[in-house]
């Protein structure tokens, strides 16, 4: 065994001995080179790095749905999030001890990093809500295989066996019977219906709705709603409305559709001065304006009085200093106390005080306030009064919602008409997306809400406004579901839409829209390239450093095959849950008619038939009569049902002959037996 080792170590060929203590250190001599394996090549022992990881990325793409259905505890596997934040802690404090990497490698290389990981976390986002689809779609096929293995009904036949007879899948009268509700609601969704839906809401059941200034006014609100069948009375539109947001997965907020309303149109709020008329108009976002309204009293310089001119007056001149009947210049009370003419008109005391200050000017001034008209309603006499009113009105009404949702509830009970279409809301829906100006205003509300610096650019269009315009065209406004449905639009035209900074270059003013997004593998590739060549240049980082981050790289790029695998199998199930499903709930109109009537005994419908197998049906013409009614005429003066004892059931005319529908064969019989008929008329069955 000795020999053969020594004989491995001494050979030329290349070869390593297994044994460390040969090539070891032995009395003081150096130990020779670690030689390379005969097993591999040159070629194989230069393959960078990025080829493994490239190979490694394509086996976990390929395995991850057998990761995904072995794993027992995944709750012990570190998650991506996990793995990045150890991959930063690693490029920040363990990868370069000595600080010999400068700014700008360290920099780039988390640029590169930041950009995968929000990759990662939009494959997260979307595995969640594909996750969700599949659970609901799951449940919904659990429900119908219920109510597929209803109980047979057994019927008692008139020979007393019991028939197994199994209930048809769909009343047709159940099945139309919320037809007209859905109708309603398919209407409400449209754009311009919504619209004036939405503001007819908040100006009636906001206690500050009616301060908005709306371009359009309320009597073309009632009308449009009552030409589209839409109830104009606000507590049911309201239970409408969140029928409607509740299809879309959304919850109807009152407060935030008028925080949205008021900073698209703006409002006109007042309030009360010392002299007790102002006004404040926010008419958007960033402005605020204050008006004065003025309220003039008119006052005579005839009388001196005030409320009129001099035009309709019928006193006399009035001194302005002592109220008497002269000129003020030929007053001879100069140097006495001025009077207050108003006031002494009124048989008050005098105040003596200038018209502002004026007791009868302050109360003339109020009155006049009162009557005037602001925004559209007269204004209360006290302020705070009108808000308590306003206040116990809108606890009114929201008691009231609630009682209305309570009996439409009641009254809405059974299946929905719609579920025979399941995928036609969603259809509708990417059709109106597809528009242009909903299409943009999808788009940019993703960038706010999805990208990191999405907030910083500088679009011309408010996220209110877009808000605004996303309701009203029954389009989600949560940032996961809004995504989902852009996916699905860009895969109609046969286009990738993905979450990145071209999408916010694109959408800028003033930015460019890049020529093709990268892929998963082209991220990390150039990523690779850039550890190995651009970010140590000078070769100063240690190679321990360098195989660290690529370990962790590693890991990462592991984890982003593994979600790219659950994605594209869950993006499968969901695809064949939804066609069984659609599958399983085609009902066609001859599918329906030729199911039989469930619950019905076989003695009812068995004389139905025997009824209609048994030919009671008689026609009888004449050679001598031209028209059917002659020929009724003389056969009811020759035979009479009571007197000849014959049942009839049905007498009609056609053309030239008589059909009689008599109730037995013997009826039937007895007709054609008849001597007097025999020679008058000629008898045929049917």
């Amino acid at each position: 065994m000795e020999t053969r080792r020594k004989t491995n170590a001494e050979d030329g060929s290349g070869r390593v001995s297994p044994n460390p203590s040969v090539s070891g250190t032995q009395g003081g001599e150096e130990s020779p080179p670690l030689l390379r394996p005969a097993c591999l090549t040159r070629s194989d022992l230069e393959i960078p790095f990025r080829c493994h990881l490239q190979r490694w990325f394509f086996f976990f793409c390929f395995c991850s749905n057998l990761n995904l259905r072995l794993s027992t505890n995944p709750a012990e596997k570190p998650s991506y999030e996990d793995n990045l934040r150890d991959l930063i802690e690693f490029i920040d404090n363990d990868m370069d001890k000595a600080c010999r990497l400068n700014k700008t490698g360290r920099d780039g290389l988390k640029s590169r990093v930041m950009t995968i990981a929000m990759d990662l976390a939009n494959m997260a986002g979307q595995c969640k809500i594909l996750t969700e689809e599949v659970e609901r779609l799951r449940k919904e096929k659990t429900v119908q295989r219920e109510t597929r293995k209803k109980k047979i009904h057994s019927v008692d036949t008139e020979n007393g066996v019991k028939e197994e007879v199994k209930p048809k899948d769909e009343d047709v009268l159940a099945l139309y019977e919320n037809m007209e509700q859905n109708m309603r609601l398919s209407r409400l969704e449209e754009f311009s219906i919504l619209v004036a839906a939405l503001r007819h809401v908040v100006r009636r059941l906001h206690p500050r709705g009616d301060k908005i200034t709306f371009p359009v006014p309320d009597a073309v609100d009632r009308i449009q709603l009552r030409c589209s069948n839409i109830p104009s009375d606000a507590n049911e539109l309201l239970f409408l409305l969140k029928q409607v947001f509740s299809r879309r997965g959304e919850v109807f907020d009152l407060e935030e559709l008028y925080c949205d309303f008021v900073k698209t149109y703006g409002r006109i709020t007042t309030d009360y001065a010392q002299n007790g008329h102002y006004a404040k108009y926010t008419p958007g976002i960033h402005k605020n304006y204050c008006i004065w309204y003025y309220i003039v009293i008119p006052k005579c310089l005839k009388c001196l009085d005030l409320g009129h001119v001099p035009k309709h007056c019928g006193r006399e001149t009035t001194c302005g200093h002592c109220g008497g009947a002269h000129e003020k210049k030929d007053c001879n009370k100069a140097g006495q106390p001025k009077t207050c003419i108003p006031c002494k008109y009124r048989n008050k005391s005098n105040c003596g005080k200038e018209s502002n200050d004026c007791a009868t000017y302050k109360l003339l001034m109020d009155r006049l306030i009162q009557k005037t008209d602001y925004d559209g309603q007269s204004k209360a006499p006290s302020r705070r009064l009108r808000d308590r009113l306003r206040l116990l009105s809108f606890r009114r009404k929201k008691k009231n919602v609630h009682s209305v949702e309570s009996e439409i509830k009641e009254r809405d009970k059974k299946d929905d008409v719609m579920a025979l279409y399941e995928n036609m809301e969603l259809n509708m829906r990417l059709s109106r997306l597809e528009e242009s100006s909903i299409l943009v205003a999808a788009l940019r509300h993703i960038v706010r809400k999805k990208y990191p610096k999405g907030d910083r650019v500088t679009f011309a269009v408010p996220d209110a406004v877009d808000r605004i315009q996303l309701k009203c065209s029954n389009i989600p406004t949560d940032a996961d579901r809004l995504f989902f449905l852009l996916e699905k639009v860009f895969s109609r035209r046969g286009e990738a839409f993905y979450e990145s900074s071209s999408l916010n270059l694109r959408l800028s003013e003033n930015g460019r829209a890049s020529e093709r997004e990268l892929t998963v593998e082209e991220k990390f590739q150039d990523l690779m390239e850039y550890v190995d060549n651009d970010m140590d240049p000078s070769k100063r980082l240690s190679k321990a450093g360098k195989e660290g981050l690529k370990t962790r790289l590693l890991k990462l790029a592991m984890e982003m095959a593994s979600l790219t695998g659950q994605n594209k199998m869950l993006k499968e199930e969901v695809e064949r849950l939804r066609h069984e499903n659609n599958k399983r709930r085609e009902i066609t109109y001859a599918k329906i008619a030729a199911q039989p009537v469930a619950g019905t005994t076989k003695s009812e419908v068995q004389l139905k038939i025997e009824t209609a197998k048994d030919d009671n049906t008689l026609f009888i013409t004449s050679e001598k009569l031209t028209s059917g009614k002659k020929l009724q005429e003389e056969f009811t003066k020759l035979i009479n049902p009571r007197t000849n004892k014959v049942r009839i059931n049905k007498m009609r005319t056609t053309g030239k002959a008589l059909i009689i529908e008599t109730a037995s064969k013997e009826d039937l019989n007895k007709i054609k037996s008849n001597k007097t008929v025999q020679e008058n008329f000629k008898c045929e069955n049917a």
